[in-house]
């Protein structure tokens, strides 16, 4: 009897069983970076629910995130701009600096009020730019989008995904973003990054 390959890698991902190489080709590889533990959980259940060929990892801080994608790079980091240790903005620099991550697709992420500055920083270097709260619905499909996926399953009603009420959210506003770099990659500078709040 022959197992359906989707029907795999959802046994795979249910029990953490690392995807075999030779499975990965087709599977998308997301990594969530995100120190709110709600917020993490519900990007991982919404995208796996979007579609079986997607792998979602997720890390809390950015030296965990920077030293994972060294192990692996993903197809896509969805990446908060505050966390402790190193925060999203610094992990955004690191990645658009080496050439080797710098064609990485990035979503950036905030739920808090962050400076002009900083905003015109992660327009400028992310592929999208979402502000918490945001509609799930709009948010996965950009995802999905930017992985070159279409999706198989619409993701519907939020009620299915088994998550609390945070998963119904008003739509605030999103930016997407040309993946081409504003300026050469050795024109990016720490200080345009280095207001905090």
């Amino acid at each position: 009897r022959r197992i359906r390959h989707e029907d795999l890698l959802d046994f795979l991902r249910k029990y953490n069983i690392p995807i075999p190489a030779g499975l990965q080709s087709t599977v998308k590889r997301v990594m969530i970076v995100d120190d709110d533990e709600a917020v993490g959980t519900l990007l991982q259940k919404s995208l796996e629910k979007a579609s079986r060929g997607i792998d979602v990892q997720w890390t809390k801080n950015g030296v965990e995130a920077l030293l994972q994608v060294g192990v692996a790079p993903p197809d896509l980091i969805i990446l908060d701009v505050f966390m402790p240790v190193m925060d999203g903005a610094e992990v955004l620099l690191a990645l658009r600096q080496d050439a080797r991550t710098r064609g990485i697709k990035v979503i950036g992420i905030t739920g808090k009020r962050i400076s002009s500055d900083r905003i015109k920083f992660m327009q400028a270097y992310t592929d999208a730019f979402f502000l918490k709260p945001f509609e799930m619905k709009g948010f996965v499909d950009k995802a999905l989008s930017l992985l070159g996926i279409q999706t198989t399953s619409p993701l519907g009603s939020f009620d299915t995904l088994g998550v609390d009420s945070m998963s119904v959210v008003n739509p605030v506003f999103a930016y997407g973003f040309s993946s081409k770099l504003r300026e050469p990659p050795g024109t990016l500078r720490p200080t345009s990054v280095a207001a905090r709040e």
